[in-house]
């Protein structure tokens, strides 16, 4: 059996010599183990694995926006030591349902397990001091539907 990086968060096994049966085994333990991934078995010697993405997904209003330039500035220097990015950041979102503020703001981490990580680093909490007393934010952490 061999396991190798092919780029991206995936991963290849290949199972050199073994039955089908064999096969189906390996990825049902594999599956077993690793709840957020897909995988897809291309042959009787290949298995593909796709890790899901976490997400920090956030919503509010800022009341002083100023004040939270700190915040943000430590915060975007901080994002890639913990793998992750912005993907969305906008201050005047368009909201057609509900009154969630006009802020969204979404990050992608490597997996769910990192985001999760990241939130209840020590790092991030004590961000999150410089942030509360500026704004009245959601933050929900998600998992990426892998299909």
């Amino acid at each position: 059996m061999h396991l190798k990086r092919c780029g991206l968060g995936r991963l290849q096994l290949s199972l050199l010599s073994l039955s089908c049966d064999h096969a189906s085994a390996i990825r049902n333990l594999l599956h077993a183990q690793l709840l957020t991934a897909q995988f897809q078995l291309h042959s009787v010697h290949q298995i593909s694995v796709v890790m899901a993405k976490g997400y920090w997904i956030s919503t509010g209003t800022i009341h002083t926006p100023l004040a939270m330039v700190p915040y943000i500035s430590r915060l975007t220097e901080w994002l890639p030591s913990v793998g992750a990015k912005f993907l969305v950041r906008d201050v005047q979102c368009d909201v057609r349902e509900g009154t969630p503020g006009s802020l969204n703001v979404i990050i992608e981490f490597p997996s769910l397990q990192s985001a999760i990580s990241a939130y209840e680093s020590a790092d991030y909490q004590s961000l999150i001091e410089l942030r509360t007393p500026h704004s009245e934010l959601t933050l929900s952490i998600s998992e990426e539907l892998v299909a």
